[in-house]
């Protein structure tokens, strides 16, 4: 009877995917193997559980990717990292998702994977489910501890592992507790050998990028909520297992716990692997996929779009009108649908912030506002206003104002925490802003975690080192390997704010340091070409995107690259990667409509980078390539026929890059 229930759930199911029989739900095993394969049958997550210990590992093409790792998770009550028996398991299904996004890499997404739950209990007999998604191009897994509704929970530790094969790392140190963080700034690693520790005790963090054999892995984390901390690895991998850690708890200067609690069923985020060949890095959108479904509301007033800054050419600008009305009308020249008003617009002191967003009306500019996000943990003092957000009942007289004015959105800065709380701050923020019509913004922030997905009006994050670094001479020096390193890791997950496109050679930056004062002066002028900045604005992806040079910068290049600004979509429908390698060079398009854009961003060394033009439909097309001219500083700019079956190799500088446009004719 036994052999005949598994033939036929084997046929019901239609995917032989249980290599063990597994017995009537009341008997358990502390013994088995089990396994999960996507669509496609090329990815397959593998579950082992051997004398009550299990572990997991994830091939591709039956070759290993993820070797053998831990699967556990202890609560202060209940322990699951030993003793741990096979229940039952659910029949495979089929889970599908087809949704729209307002912005980011495509405005269209389709999702499927194959999805089983593994249910197991301690020897307490109490249950620990697995939940495991595999996908052709990746797989995601997540832990629930089933629980009355009222019963508290702490969870104390994850131990759940990555092993990685030998292979190579592109991998962020996480960031250690300093004024402004952590804040997911540090700069990646680029290339360094798998396993390697980390150069800050404080670990690695999320997104890690592989290079293991032919295969590329990306490993994040989503669909994350208050319930739980953001994650990230630990410094040191043994025997190149990363394992993940929870926050630090000097974070936030010791205010708020390490580890997550509360009351009821305990749901981790998922733990998400992209894997495949770099394009499939490049153009997944997995981290959305799994996350939570858009809020109910009607989002229609949610605008992604450009926006002028006067902080980074001018720290004093937020409090002197005059100047922020010349990057206001400089916005409406453009065509812009933002301006934003950095720290210190509370107490301008000349001219006052309701004068300056009744002239944005005039000029039909929207205003983002600049906030400190505050909170008794906060030793951001002398930039404000302070002490508006971090509570409920402040957003809401906060907001109440702001939506009286006619203010559009609002930049959040200095959070300096991945802790529980932290995580609820966002929560709240991106709910009670959407309550007001406010689209959210945040700098210093955590990476994205799928609220983009949850919060149609949360459009950008930072969580990268930026264009706010360029007078500090360890960023310029590496900025291009690190500019043609984002696109396959950071903006991967979600929007990034790096406020790209700065064609003066110094801004004003974050640096306590003057650029005068460094030992080598010379190292803090900008590196990157003028065409690899103008290729920034569109290699990076972010629903508000700060162009964050002086007017007069921008005035000063050629007509073609001012229309280039002046046409630039922030929405897209579609992302096209055409080559590249992490570090060294990235070459992508961007689909608006029937429009394509093209970024080609170079790192430290001149090389001829190719375009191929395959992904285009059939039919002729009109390309405008801005590429470097013989300087840094200049372009070599030119049009010409093309289809789909033209191959093109740009010639680019140190550093350097293009920016090009494709129109059918």
């Amino acid at each position: 009877m036994r052999f005949i229930k598994k033939i036929t759930c084997a046929l019901l199911c239609a995917l032989p995917l249980l290599t063990v029989t597994i017995k009537a739900a009341e008997d358990t095993k502390s013994s088995a193997k089990l396994s999960l394969s996507s669509p496609d049958k090329n990815v397959t997550v593998n579950l082992k559980l051997e004398n009550g210990n299990l572990t997991y590992n994830v091939t591709r093409d039956h070759k290993t990717i993820v070797d053998w790792s831990t699967l556990a998770i202890n609560l202060q009550d209940q322990s699951f990292n030993k003793n741990l028996r096979l229940k039952n398991v659910d029949p495979v299904t089929d889970w599908r998702d087809d949704y729209h996004m307002i912005s980011g890499k495509r405005a269209h997404n389709i999702a499927h994977a194959k999805e089983q739950v593994f249910h197991f209990i301690n020897n307490q007999g109490a249950a620990l489910d697995v939940i495991v998604r595999a996908l052709d191009k990746g797989f995601a897994f997540r832990y629930r501890i089933p629980r009355a509704d009222l019963v508290p929970y702490t969870v104390t530790e994850e131990l759940t592992g990555f092993a990685i094969p030998k292979g190579k790392a592109w991998i962020e140190p996480y960031d250690e507790l300093q004024r402004w963080g952590p804040s997911h700034e540090v700069g990646y690693e680029v290339g360094v050998n798998t396993g390697a520790t980390s150069p800050k005790k404080t670990g690695w963090a999320f997104p890690a990028l592989f290079e293991v054999g032919s295969t590329w892995l990306l490993l994040s984390e989503s669909a994350m909520d208050e319930r739980y901390v953001s994650s990230h690895l630990k410094a040191q991998p043994t025997n190149r297992t990363y394992q993940l850690e929870f926050p630090w708890e000097n974070e936030n200067y010791g205010f708020g716990a390490t580890t997550p609690s509360g009351t009821g069923t305990v749901l981790t985020p998922w733990r998400v692997g992209i894997l495949g060949e770099l394009k499939d890095i490049v153009e997944s959108n997995l981290i959305n996929d799994l996350a939570r479904p858009a809020i109910k509301g009607d989002f229609s007033w949610v605008k992604p779009g450009r926006v002028s800054w006067s902080w980074w050419g001018d720290m004093a600008s937020p409090s002197h009108a005059p100047t922020l009305r010349h990057y206001i009308d400089f916005a409406a020249e453009m065509g812009w649908e933002y301006a934003l008003i950095d720290c210190g617009w509370h107490e301008m002191r000349e001219g006052n912030i309701e004068g300056i967003i009744d002239y944005a009306k005039q000029k039909n500019v929207g205003i983002f506002l600049w906030y400190n996000s505050s909170g008794p943990y906060t030793r951001v003092l002398d930039c404000g206003p302070i002490d508006r957000l971090h509570t409920h009942e402040r957003r809401i007289k906060e907001f109440t104002q702001l939506k009286a004015w006619g203010v559009k959105g609002i930049k959040v800065d200095f959070f300096q925490s991945d802790k529980q709380h932290i995580m609820a701050y966002y929560e709240g923020l991106a709910k009670d802003a959407a309550d007001f019509g406010l689209i959210l913004n945040t700098h210093s922030s955590t990476i994205p975690r799928g609220w983009v997905r949850t919060y149609p009006n949360y459009l950008s994050t930072e969580a990268v080192k930026g264009a706010e670094q360029y007078p500090v001479a360890d960023f310029t020096n590496k900025a291009s390997k690190w500019n043609a390193t984002l696109p396959f890791t950071r903006n991967v997950i979600g929007p990034m704010d790096y406020t790209p496109t700065t064609f003066s050679d110094r801004g004003t930056g974050l640096s306590t340091v003057p650029a005068t004062a460094l030992k080598d002066t010379s190292n803090a002028l900008r590196l990157t070409t003028n065409a690899h900045e103008l290729a920034l604005a569109v290699g990076f992806e972010s629903g508000v995107q700060h162009l964050a040079d002086r007017p007069l910068s921008y005035k000063s290049q050629p007509a073609s690259v001012i229309q280039y600004l002046k046409d630039l979509p922030v929405t897209w429908d579609d992302i096209y990667f055409i080559n590249g390698y992490p570090g060294k060079a990235f070459v992508a398009a961007r689909r608006k409509g029937n429009e394509y854009w093209i970024a080609g961003i170079n790192g430290p060394n001149a090389e001829k980078l190719a375009l191929d033009f395959s992904f285009l439909p059939a039919g002729e097309y009109q390309l405008e390539l801005l590429a470097d001219g013989k300087t840094a500083r200049s372009f070599a700019i030119s049009n010409r026929a093309i289809n789909r079956t033209t191959k093109i190799s740009v010639p680019v500088l140190d550093h350097g890059g293009f920016a090009a446009r494709v129109i059918p004719k």
